[in-house]
């Protein structure tokens, strides 16, 4: 696309300086290298892809704005049958809040509109009877248990049947869910490899049909750590009402395949 050498074109210091070499002193510092350009190509990579610019549009593709509606839908039957909450009524979308311009066929959507998502919560830490040894109890998950955009497997910390019972209340977070920290560190993302529970800085998050979980998982942090967002930022956290208004890209459902199926071609290229 004509888009894309251009940026590429414009930013050819990015390619030529992917590998430069680190300053440090003492011993084995000639050996080290930091992958600057790489680093700032996955930027470009991402952001091409969430503006629409990276994989081509599709005029046979069913337009966003009708996946939106089979969503709106949903929820309100699973509203009706009591698997999940009701939510406020969410501010219409103003042309202020767009950062940038988007295709004819995609939408912009407050995040509760696409997806479920839940805080979780942390036994009292000096309470023995919420915790056990490790290998013992239950998984929960801390955002010091995350490493971005990986798998989370082991944690530090296993909690009891009786934090369980007494204070979540609820089942565990089935493995396969994204988890993304909204507090201390905005916008890590995880993938849960096991089933667990997790604290109250980090959301566990279920998009609703027609939005693929991996096109969340790409493009969360960017746009958690967008402009949209900064006005509800104390220091580095997110509150539920940040949360709520941040305003996320929505292209129709196959482009969306496209979209991820490319980028993790190109991120691949990149590792």
């Amino acid at each position: 696309m004509p888009e894309i050498q251009t940026l590429i074109t414009e930013n050819l210091d990015i390619w030529t300086g992917a590998i430069t070499n680190k300053k440090a002193v003492g011993r084995g510092s000639r050996k080290k290298i930091e992958l600057i350009g790489i680093k700032k190509l996955r930027e470009l990579i991402l952001e091409l892809a969430i503006r629409g610019k990276l994989v081509p549009q599709d005029p046979n593709d069913e337009p966003a704005s009708v996946l939106l509606e089979k969503i709106a839908i949903e929820k309100e039957r699973l509203v009706k049958e009591k698997k999940i909450k009701k939510q406020k009524v969410l501010p219409e979308i103003l042309d202020k809040e767009k950062s940038f311009n988007l295709p004819n066929s995609w939408e912009w959507a407050r995040f509760p509109n696409i997806s479920n998502y839940k805080p979780g919560k942390t036994p009292a830490t000096k309470n023995p009877i919420f915790w056990e040894e490790v290998g013992n109890g239950l998984p929960w998950v801390s955002i010091a248990d995350m490493n971005h955009f990986e798998k989370i497997s082991i944690v530090a910390r296993n909690i009891s049947k009786e934090a369980v019972d007494k204070v979540f209340k609820y089942k565990p977070v089935k493995a396969g869910t994204i988890l993304m920290s909204f507090k201390l560190t905005v916008g890590k993302v995880s993938i849960l490899d096991v089933d667990a529970y997790h604290n109250e800085a980090i959301i566990s998050i279920t998009p609703f049909s027609g939005i693929l979980k991996k096109y969340l998982y790409r493009f969360l942090p960017n746009r958690a750590l967008s402009g949209n967002a900064k006005k509800a930022i104390k220091g580095n956290t997110l509150n539920s009402d940040s949360l709520a208004l941040m305003l996320i890209p929505i292209p129709p459902e196959k482009e969306q395949h496209r979209i991820v199926k490319k980028v993790d071609e190109l991120m691949t290229l990149c590792d």
